[in-house]
């Protein structure tokens, strides 16, 4: 990859998989044009040229993309995690490696060809949020376009709740978009809300004996999931309401307490409607404690929303009107009475 318009060295994009699959993978014209247009768009390269043919379907699709993307779309920027400057980082490759090992252990009993893809496409994000908000989707497909001598057609999972999720890197009005004439491309699962596809995994024995929804299992060889991360506390609420905690090998085998949905982390809507999905399972169980703690921990992650608008709409007439010398002027100020406070 050659950047024209931002300061960047030239890199290999590269999608690698086992020699017995070599016959299956391509170096399609439009697996490549998939991987670089996200973060050209992103680091303000003003065009994309790719060796070879491009589908005239796929053309068309990435357009009206674009105008999703400009008319509904946003992304913030955190730190990449799974890559640095030499390729990806360590801890992240064995992690890999452990979820491959768990993976073809299901895809034997479920009687599926596994097919392990290493690729550095997401090196290409300026960050991890670049990808997740905007990338995403077409880096998915991307792969799947190198593959298409085997394929004919992806399915991309849907996140969040049922209907039109909120803007993310991988979305049903994006997504059908990266389809080529050769591979078609859909996002699947919308019709099910997170505590519906919950329920049909908590059915699956074998996919309970490795479910694995932690983000700070880092450093823990010897398990899946820590157990109480925002991430894990969601998926024991959603278990422990369908009876199904008991189940999974990979999580603790514990009463859920309001003590617990008190803890758990609530980023956006689709976060609160599926925990508000559990009320009529605890209902039904007399747990009117859960129940109780549900409507409390979603009471206040509304009124965290309203104050969190209200701070911003303040930061933003105060950038608007005095360049936000107010805010630069009140910040020292809270810091002072906040140290007063603790002294006290």
């Amino acid at each position: 990859m050659i950047w024209e318009d931002c300061d960047q060295p030239s890199q290999e994009v590269y999608f690698e998989c086992p020699a017995s699959f070599e016959d299956d993978i391509a170096p399609n014209p439009n697996a490549f044009l998939l991987a670089g247009i996200m973060p050209a768009t992103d680091r303000g390269e003003h065009r994309v040229q790719v060796e070879g043919s491009v589908c005239p379907e796929l053309r068309n699709g990435l357009l009206a993309a674009f105008r999703v993307i400009r008319d509904c779309f946003f992304f913030l920027g955190f730190n990449r995690y799974d890559f640095d400057a030499y390729g990806p980082v360590p801890e992240r490759l064995q992690d890999f490696e452990r979820r491959l090992e768990r993976m073809s252990e299901l895809a034997r009993e479920a009687q599926i060809n596994l097919i392990p893809v290493h690729t550095n496409i997401r090196f290409f994000a300026r960050d991890s949020n670049a990808w997740n908000k905007r990338g995403m989707g077409a880096g998915l497909a991307s792969i799947a376009h190198a593959f298409s001598p085997r394929i004919a057609r992806v399915l991309i999972g849907s996140s969040g709740s049922i209907g039109i999720p909120l803007p993310w890197g991988t979305h049903p009005l994006l997504d059908p978009n990266f389809s080529s004439t050769n591979l078609e491309v859909r996002h699947d699962g919308l019709q099910l809300s997170r505590l519906q596809k919950t329920a049909i995994i908590s059915d699956w024995p074998a996919a309970m004996r490795i479910l694995q929804c932690c983000w700070q299992n880092e450093g823990i060889p010897t398990s899946i999931n820590c157990g109480y991360c925002g991430k894990c506390l969601h998926t024991m609420i959603q278990l422990a309401a369908l009876d199904k905690l008991d189940k999974t090998h990979t999580l603790p085998h514990v009463e859920i307490t309001p003590q617990m949905v008190d803890n758990e982390l609530l980023r956006d809507a689709d976060d609160a409607a599926s925990l508000q999905e559990c009320i009529e399972h605890f209902s039904r169980k007399g747990r009117a404690d859960l129940v109780e703690a549900i409507h409390k921990r979603i009471k206040r992650y509304h009124n965290e929303i309203h104050r969190a608008g209200f701070r911003t709409a303040i930061k933003q007439w105060d950038q608007k009107l005095t360049c936000g010398l107010l805010t630069r002027s009140v910040r020292p100020v809270l810091g002072l009475l906040r140290k007063l406070r603790n002294k006290l």
